[in-house]
């Protein structure tokens, strides 16, 4: 009896060191994600040009800004947030030139066809949090900058 119950312990155990390896290639595999590509957006106004690389699902935004002010400097980062109707509200995490310091604001574009409009609002700081006045509209119609689809 105890020979018998060995014999299944010892074929269990070689079952399971077979099948653990297959189980854990399947698991990590490196298999690519298919990557969906990003919209891209450019504006320039005067000597500034700005470019906006973005995932926009029906609900939240994600992507890299790069907004070069006269060719001397730039700004440079993240946005994300979420998506209200036709508005994108969210924050611009970035780094301003050579300096170390990571800095945010808040951003808000508006998407009309196949642009999308920076606007312009109160700033709000409460406790570290930076954010748009919501008892202010925030203003679109002298937009820093107007972003064309490319």
């Amino acid at each position: 009896m105890v020979g018998k119950t060995m014999m299944r312990s010892k074929k269990s155990m070689v079952w399971f060191v077979l099948a653990t390896p297959i189980f854990l290639c399947g698991c990590f595999s490196d298999t690519p994600k298919v990557a969906k590509p990003q919209a891209r957006y450019t504006a320039i106004k005067n000597l500034d040009t700005a470019r906006l690389s973005v995932d926009i699902v029906p609900s939240t935004f994600k992507g890299v800004l790069q907004i070069n002010y006269d060719q001397t400097y730039k700004d440079s980062g993240d946005v994300q947030g979420i998506v209200k109707g036709d508005t994108l509200i969210g924050d611009y995490s970035y780094k301003h030139y050579k300096l170390k310091l990571w800095k945010r604001k808040p951003i808000a574009l508006l998407k009309k066809g196949d642009t999308l409009m920076m606007g312009e609002g109160i700033i709000k700081n409460t406790f570290g949090r930076i954010y748009f006045d919501q008892t202010v509209p925030i203003s679109y119609s002298s937009s820093s900058f107007v972003f064309v689809k490319q």
